[in-house]
């Protein structure tokens, strides 16, 4: 998108862009609100075809993301950004207004800027792999992965996932996504960017892109394969399942790893070097320097820690931390179940029996399951752990008695108990030591 980029962040830049396009501002709704969306977009279908909204809710960072919903697949694709020429879903019309603004746009600033650095001429001077952090932070804070491709004056990005795709970029699969005009050493997109003397690229809403080195076998370092928990993700990074690897060294080869998950079971991984083969699911993932693995697919295994026992381990301030498995004086772990079920039933802790420990700031925690859900205690008594965010209900205050024996008290006073039936409730006024 080119020229000034005020439409991204201001509302009534936003409109007089959308009105540039020909398109309708507002109609069924006002144009402004806390829509689904963050950002400028429009319609291309449906009963607000035509019409543009400009969404206040959500982060910064969904401004610039693809405005698809998995949870609303049908309404979610009549939507599209208008000010993304690659948008797929931008209809024809829109998308020649764009460029003939972006053109114009970009001949008045090439009228009036003095480039100190000249990538326009160039024809691939930003192609490659790139990583972003926030401006000023830790480069190993990677919010975004994407790879660059040139073409004269224009630059496209490409990811395999939505804006915020962490995994190294799959060029054989990659979609393009937003896209850049160049003005000598300036960006004109989506937001403005600024390529410094070292080739980062600086952006106007706080985050910097650099280019990544190339992982060829050549080039590389072997980096460590880790045995323990991985969680596996899709590309956009919601969760696929989380798996524990280990190795049998007296049936095993040195390379041969066994993956345990609660979705897929036991499943064989190789590793050569930094390549990892799944020969059950013709996968093959390369190991990066942090641990984690990137799958040829675009979907990641992300290292969480080594692998161990069921622990109630507690920091130096006497707090609940880690990653924790929960038994009862039965015998029995809690389990989550995919359905959002709590089960006292396993005489193993496996991959759904793990709960990750989240301090809050009054003191309480909140227990989020092996499937990205909250537990969450019910008026009722009942125990369910089916919520994404951690509100009243899923927090929790925990009540030491003796070594790693804890309870786990709901904001509704009950605590939390294990019935002889594998039956969870929250159901009692209070804990007696050794009960329930």
């Amino acid at each position: 998108m080119a020229g000034d980029q005020r439409h991204l962040h201001d509302p009534a830049a936003a409109e007089k862009f959308a009105r540039a396009l020909g398109l309708m501002v507002g109609g069924h709704h006002p144009f402004v609100g806390d829509w689904q969306v963050k950002g400028l977009y429009a319609y291309r279908s449906g009963k607000y075809k035509g019409q543009a909204y400009f969404g206040t809710g959500g982060s910064e960072s969904d401004r610039l993301k693809d405005t698809y919903d998995p949870i609303k697949p049908g309404e979610s694709n009549q939507k599209y950004r208008p000010w993304n020429r690659d948008d797929p879903k931008i209809p024809e019309d829109i998308r020649q207004k764009l460029i003939r603004l972006e053109d114009r746009s970009s001949t008045r600033m090439n009228q009036t800027s003095q480039p100190t650095r000249n990538l326009s001429d160039s024809g691939g001077g930003l192609d490659g792999h790139y990583f972003s952090f926030k401006t000023g932070g830790n480069p190993n804070d990677i919010v975004d992965r994407f790879e660059a491709r040139q073409d004269g004056n224009r630059v496209t990005y490409y990811r395999n996932g939505p804006v915020g795709s962490k995994s190294r970029v799959n060029s054989a699969t990659a979609n393009p996504m937003e896209s850049y005009s160049i003005s000598g050493s300036t960006l004109h997109g989506p937001v403005t960017g600024t390529i410094k003397p070292n080739g980062d690229i600086e952006y106007s809403h706080g985050y910097t892109s650099r280019k990544e080195g190339e992982t060829t076998s050549s080039m590389s370092a072997t980096h460590i394969f880790q045995i323990g928990w991985y969680r596996i993700e899709y590309a956009d990074g919601s969760l696929i399942e989380r798996v524990r690897v280990h190795q049998d060294n007296n049936h095993q080869a040195r390379n041969e790893f066994i993956a345990t998950g609660d979705l897929t079971g036991d499943v064989k991984w190789y590793v050569e070097g930094n390549t990892v083969k799944v020969p059950k699911f013709g996968g093959t993932g390369i190991i990066q320097a942090d641990g984690n693995i990137t799958w040829v697919d675009g979907n990641k295994a992300i290292f969480e820690r080594s692998s161990g026992e069921p622990s109630t381990e507690t920091s130096s301030s006497g707090m609940l931390q880690g990653e924790i498995a929960l038994k009862s004086v039965h015998g029995k772990y809690l389990n989550a179940t995919p359905e959002g079920r709590a089960e006292w039933d396993d005489d193993i802790a496996h991959v759904g029996e793990y709960f990750r420990v989240e301090q809050l700031q009054n003191g309480k925690i909140a227990l989020k399951g092996a499937f990205d859900m909250y537990v969450s205690a019910q008026l009722d008594g009942s125990v369910e752990i089916n919520r994404r965010e951690a509100l009243e209900w899923e927090e929790f205050t925990v009540e030491y008695r003796r070594n790693d024996v804890v309870c786990l008290k709901s904001c509704h006073g009950k605590y939390l108990s294990a019935q002889p039936d594998g039956t969870a409730e929250w159901n009692r006024d209070h804990a007696p030591r050794g009960g329930w």
